[in-house]
């Protein structure tokens, strides 16, 4: 298989795709070092190389799952593993890298594919720039059909053994996940199901309640004064490519950034009544998109519910 950047398929799974952004990986460090429930996700790796993973997936943001996932099918976690040859020569090392390829998305200056933690790092990098979609989101179908030679059935096959290791991929929503993710607001307000005019909530609150990351995420972008229609805002990507956008905010946090990268559960700023919520009880206006707008593409009410269901353990 070899492992250049290839074009972007025009469908993910008979889905549409947008087009790639430009290259730009995330270089930032997590502002919190919690490794919730990563130590499950990487478990069936050799004890010795689920660091590489856990590392990987903070720093750029992707599913741990799914890094341990692509390290299996190509290697079966040997991390001596030399690749099959295949026109054009062979592959190498233990996430199986051209030279090309090797050179274009390593991030340890000196490095070898042999070296499993490089590799591991430089495999999300490849993953991360092959699933970036217009507007900050990311896939995982569409990384994949890039880093495996343009195969869906390397995609298909990735993915699922990604869900036995606990992520578990849906191009229309973010995984229905009670471990990873946590109420966007603490305490939880009360919020509502459904929107005025597009999907999205509007949990309302007394100014000033922390609201915080629902996600491993990576800011994307930030409105840190009161203009148009959210005010104050915030948009994550989070770690399963889906953008969370927070709207009426009264104040950022200073840590709050574009490019910084941060645990579920970190402040992102207080609640407040910015923007069009001057003419509205306080609340917050949270959406979940991939594409488009990020002011909302689903219904986030049955993630609000389960997260909030589950808030007492993240807290």
């Amino acid at each position: 298989m070899k492992r250049l950047l290839v074009a972007v398929m025009s469908a993910v799974f008979g889905l549409p795709l947008l087009a790639l952004m430009a290259m730009g990986a995330t270089t930032s460090t997590p502002t919190a070092a919690v490794a919730g429930d990563d130590a499950a996700q990487v478990a069936a790796a050799p004890a010795s190389l689920r660091p590489f993973f856990i590392e990987a997936a903070r720093r750029f943001v992707l599913p741990p799952a799914l890094l341990a996932a692509v390290a299996d099918i190509e290697s079966g976690f040997n991390p001596g593993a030399v690749g099959i040859p295949i026109p054009g020569g062979p592959a190498e090392g233990m996430m199986q890298f051209l030279p090309s390829s090797w050179t274009l998305f390593n991030v340890v200056p000196g490095a070898t594919p042999y070296e499993p933690g490089p590799a591991v790092l430089a495999a999300a990098n490849h993953l991360l720039h092959s699933g970036r979609l217009d507007g900050g989101g990311w896939d995982a179908a569409q990384a994949l059909y890039a880093y495996g030679g343009r195969s869906w059935d390397y995609v298909r096959t990735v993915l699922a053994k990604a869900a036995t290791y606990g992520y578990r991929y849906d191009p229309n929503a973010p995984p229905l996940d009670a471990t990873r993710y946590t109420f966007p607001m603490t305490p939880p307000g009360d919020y509502t199901d459904g929107h005025h005019d597009y999907p999205a909530s509007d949990i309302f609150t007394s100014i000033g309640t922390p609201v915080v990351a629902c996600v491993r995420a990576e800011v994307l972008r930030t409105s840190p004064t009161d203009t148009g229609l959210g005010g104050i805002a915030v948009t994550l990507r989070g770690e399963d490519g889906w953008r969370y956008y927070y709207a009426h905010l009264s104040t950022l946090a200073p840590t709050t950034k574009p490019g910084v990268v941060i645990e579920a559960g970190t402040e992102l700023g207080l609640s407040g009544n910015t923007g069009d919520a001057r003419r509205t009880a306080p609340h917050l206006h949270f959406g979940i998109s991939k594409t488009g707008s990020a002011a909302g593409q689903i219904d986030p009410y049955p993630y609000l519910r389960l997260w909030q269901g589950s808030h007492a353990t993240h807290t």
